[in-house]
């Protein structure tokens, strides 16, 4: 692990309350106009630091997904609470968008209901904008700094 990476992931460690908090309370105003998913679907660590606990707040299940050729002790490429169908991706950032359209890949698009993005870091702007578009899945942040209206 290099040092950017551990700087990283201290500095989204240090305000994860905060994210958590925040995460919470979006996404509890959107389930009271109709957003309809049971279950917050992730990718590693740092996804599953704050994915897990997003999940517990909300009352919800969880899909993680593994990496690509990630080492673990499982042959399974993800895995789920029982009988979720339904998933909002939670991710840092969305940079090329690989681990959003892993996560896509792997659980299905047109079971996805949303991302939410805790953290405002770099150029994500194209990435979502992209996304948005080409996969018809919405952002819930709001508002998104980077993207164009």
């Amino acid at each position: 692990m290099n040092a950017t990476h551990v700087s990283y992931l201290t500095n989204a460690l240090q305000d994860r309350d905060k994210h958590i908090r925040h995460a919470v309370n979006r996404i509890n105003k959107l389930r009271r106009k109709g957003l309809d998913f049971d279950a917050i679907a992730f990718t590693g660590l740092s996804g599953c630091l704050m994915g897990a606990a997003i999940a517990d707040r909300l009352g919800v299940g969880m899909m993680a997904v593994r990496k690509p050729k990630e080492s673990c002790h499982s042959t399974w490429t993800s895995e789920r609470t029982p009988g979720c169908s339904t998933y909002i991706i939670i991710d840092d950032v969305v940079s090329m968008g690989d681990t959003v359209n892993h996560i896509l890949d792997e659980l299905g698009c047109e079971a996805c209901k949303g991302i939410y993005l805790y953290a405002d870091i770099g150029e994500q702007g194209m990435a979502i904008q992209s996304i948005q578009q080409t996969l018809k899945i919405t952002c819930l942040n709001k508002p998104i700094t980077n993207v164009p209206a």
